[in-house]
């Protein structure tokens, strides 16, 4: 895996990251970069410049959640090969992440008030440079589409979802990231603020010096409040979504279920698509478990008898199973 060396002051120099090797990172090869706060930038690659010709505009969101990564961590994001083979002009994009893109200061102040969803603000001024530039780079400015895996799949759901946004993008694809059912609410995200001021002993006065603090004093605390804020929700058997988009009445006004919401994007032509073992890596256990033991696990933790029992889903998952040359399930055992 990677090692990030935390910075002890904002605005310095860029400090490299150290590279450890995992098991774990054989299978992707990240390449994080450099760690600096400075992050809004992004990267075009195109055939040619000022040639007058209308190529497509494809624009990459990039994975992680809303809280990691970046436009060049994956050899994957290098849009040499697309821009060539598809003779499009593409486009990655960098922006603000975790709680420096998605801590709630409304509260505090007009300053603060796209806090919420300061992070994908960012995504929204990339499309807008692309809107106003992107013919220099051989690019249509009117046929641009936006796509991501994984959490960059999120955000374009939520791109999808701002008003502000559209006209920007023409095309939308959603790879392995339709999990966004539902925002955080604003009454919710501005308690985890409050709660972060109350870790660092800070009046809400003086919320301006969370300008000031190392990233790492203000990420620890963040982690904290958020946890702490969880934790109440949880006695009231509620949940949130962690650091990510938020309910803001302004950039995000509807929950993606809202008819105004659905009325807003129902023009968009959206491709949508999953990744193959996409959290494989990440699923929790020994690595060397049986079949028979998986099912096991599966029967006792995720309440899956009733699925399995079913004779239509049984065939479909033979035939899944006989599709893709894996071992066979042995489903009749299940009752």
């Amino acid at each position: 895996m990677y090692a990030v060396q935390k910075l002890t002051v904002r605005f310095v120099l860029p400090i490299q990251l150290q590279l450890l090797t995992t098991e774990f990172e054989f299978a992707f090869q990240h390449d994080l970069g450099y760690s600096n706060e400075h992050c809004q930038s992004l990267n075009v690659w195109t055939q040619k410049l000022n040639d007058g010709k209308k190529r497509p505009v494809m624009v990459w969101l990039h994975g992680g959640g809303f809280t990691a990564g970046s436009s060049i961590e994956l050899p994957s994001y290098d849009g040499e090969n697309l821009a060539k083979k598809g003779d499009v002009v593409l486009v990655s994009v960098n922006h603000r992440l975790n709680i420096l893109g998605f801590l709630d200061l409304s509260a505090y102040g007009d300053k603060y008030k796209g806090s919420a969803n300061a992070g994908l603000l960012d995504l929204k001024l990339a499309l807008e440079w692309v809107k106003q530039n992107i013919t220099q780079f051989g690019g249509d400015p009117d046929n641009v589409t936006i796509f991501g895996q994984s959490g960059g799949g999120g955000k374009v759901t939520c791109l999808m979802n701002a008003p502000s946004v559209k006209g920007l993008f023409k095309n939308a694809i959603v790879e392995s990231g339709s999990y966004i059912t539902n925002f955080n609410e604003k009454p919710v995200t501005q308690k985890v603020a409050a709660a972060l001021l109350e870790e660092l002993h800070l009046q809400p006065s003086q919320v301006d010096s969370l300008q000031k603090l190392p990233y790492g004093v203000l990420n620890e605390a963040g982690k904290k409040a958020m946890s702490k804020v969880s934790a109440e929700l949880k006695k009231e058997g509620k949940t949130m979504n962690g650091w990510g988009p938020a309910l803001d009445g302004d950039f995000l006004p509807y929950q993606p279920s809202d008819p105004a919401a659905k009325e807003l994007s129902k023009n968009v032509p959206l491709l949508v698509g999953t990744t193959k073992n996409e959290f494989a890596p990440f699923i929790p256990g020994p690595k060397s478990q049986t079949m028979d033991e998986l099912k096991t696990s599966l029967q006792k933790n995720m309440a899956i008898k009733p699925m399995l029992t079913s004779p239509r889903r049984k065939k479909r998952i033979q035939q899944f199973q006989n599709h893709q040359n894996l071992p066979t399930l042995n489903l009749t055992s299940a009752h």
